[in-house]
């Protein structure tokens, strides 16, 4: 008989080896110990699942809201009545007015928690600013320093990367990200874009293009709660047109931001600017502040070409195209000769600065003796009453076959105060050595 003993083991309870020294003692044959196989238990037959219902497609609609569910919300300002939160401003103007040294002021105060100039104080906050013109530490850094800006507040746009690899940051492409760095910049309260018109990619001139291309810039403002401060120019030759048409682009521009800001040259001094309110959708236009254009020099240094800032001064009151006409020259720099049309104009102004009713044909003729031509006068006149800065009496005109101006007055309709300035504007060409003229 073949004993196991592995499997006497597994009966007796008793190790392997004992068995067979055991069964060796009582001369008991002994078979080579084999692993017990175990059985395995089989597996279960997998439950049966109900089949998964289809998936529900995506919503496609407009959804609508009622206005009792909505909160009301007031308007955040970071300066009041001239730079709002959570909304896109534009500050526009011509070569020469220091817009972006403008801009640089607004962001020192801001950093500093500083006055603005009408006396209120700025709740401190950092500042995002890109810049596509102008070298950061050869230019805006020294003129933020020189303003006593909070340079740890003033974070800069370097760049953008793609996977790794980097490049230049592109406004129109990288609106997005820079939300998201946005965001990681704690008391993040202005977000300056200069120039604002690399935010489109496609015609800036073409109106449903500047609105798409924008409307991320405004998404920017909103969701970060920042007031977003765009920096643009104003078209050459524009001068007398509509505030708004002047700015450089698509009328789209001035639609969607909610504030517009110009800073225009007081007169033709070329340090002394205007800044003034052109639209606020969110309070009044008009209204404005003056400021100088400062150039700090090292002495001793002949080759330094100085350090730009701005120092306010007092604050202007009236419209905007008021305020507009008294700074009178809003040219580049540089540029052409008055037309003659514009020399007339300033005559007339000059003239009539009294805001007192002249008779039309003592001007025509008083015009002709300063060296003017009258139906160039007329002209300017006829411009001036179509824009309202002149109230006509009477009618301009032929009367029975015979050439000449009907029996009438010419009168300024701003107050002498709003004109003033304009009355103290040098006359250019051939108006320049114009006599004075006073009504008989």
């Amino acid at each position: 008989m073949l004993i196991d003993p592995a499997l006497a083991a597994i009966y007796i309870g008793r190790p392997a080896e004992e068995w067979q020294q055991f069964c060796s003692i009582a001369g008991w044959p002994v078979t080579t110990p084999q692993p017990v196989p175990v059985p395995l238990a089989p597996l279960p037959n997998p439950p049966a699942f109900a089949p998964l219902p289809p998936a529900a497609p995506a919503f496609s609609g407009v959804t609508v809201k009622r206005g009792d569910q909505y909160e009301e919300q007031r308007t955040r300002w970071l300066w009041s009545g001239f730079i709002a939160l959570d909304a896109l401003q534009l500050l526009g103007g011509i070569a020469g007015t220091s817009k972006t040294t403008c801009a640089m002021q607004i962001a020192s105060t801001v950093s500093t928690g500083g006055t603005w100039p009408d006396g209120h104080e700025c709740e401190p906050g950092s500042v995002l600013i890109w810049t596509g013109e102008d070298s950061k530490d050869k230019t805006l850094i020294p003129r933020l320093r020189i303003m006593g800006a909070d340079l740890s507040q003033v974070y800069f746009v370097e760049h953008s990367y793609d996977q790794g690899t980097r490049r230049s940051f592109d406004p129109a492409t990288d609106m997005l990200d820079l939300e998201r760095a946005a965001a990681a910049i704690d008391g993040l309260s202005l977000i300056i874009l200069d120039p604002v018109v690399n935010v489109v990619s496609g015609d800036s001139h073409h109106n449903t293009e500047v609105r798409r291309s924008m409307q991320p810039v405004c998404d920017l403002a909103e969701r970060t709660g920042a007031a977003v401060l765009g920096i643009t120019h104003l078209s050459k030759g524009t001068s007398g047109r509509e505030p708004l048409e002047r700015v450089t682009g698509s009328l789209a521009f001035g639609a969607v931001a909610r504030l517009v800001l110009f800073a225009v040259r007081y007169k033709d001094e070329q340090l002394k600017c205007h800044l003034i309110r052109i639209k606020n959708n969110l309070g009044p236009t008009g209204d404005g502040f003056a400021y100088d254009i400062k150039v700090d020099r090292d002495e001793n240094d002949p080759e330094d070409q100085g350090i730009s800032s701005i120092e306010w001064g007092e604050q202007l009151y009236g419209s905007a195209k008021t305020l507009l006409d008294a700074a009178a020259v809003d040219v580049e720099p540089r540029g052409p000769k008055p037309t003659a049309r514009n020399e007339a104009e300033q005559w007339l102004r000059k003239t009539m600065a009294d805001c007192t009713p002249y008779d039309r044909r003592e001007l025509l003729e008083a015009a002709e003796d300063a060296g003017l031509v009258k139906r160039t006068v007329e002209r300017a006149a006829a411009r001036l009453i179509d824009s309202g800065v002149i109230v006509s009496t009477g009618r301009q005109g032929n009367k029975g076959g015979k050439g000449g101006a009907i029996p009438g007055t010419w009168q300024l309709a701003a107050p002498s105060a709003a004109l003033a300035v304009l009355a103290a504007t040098p006359i250019q060409g051939a108006a320049a050595t114009v006599p004075e003229y006073k009504p008989k």
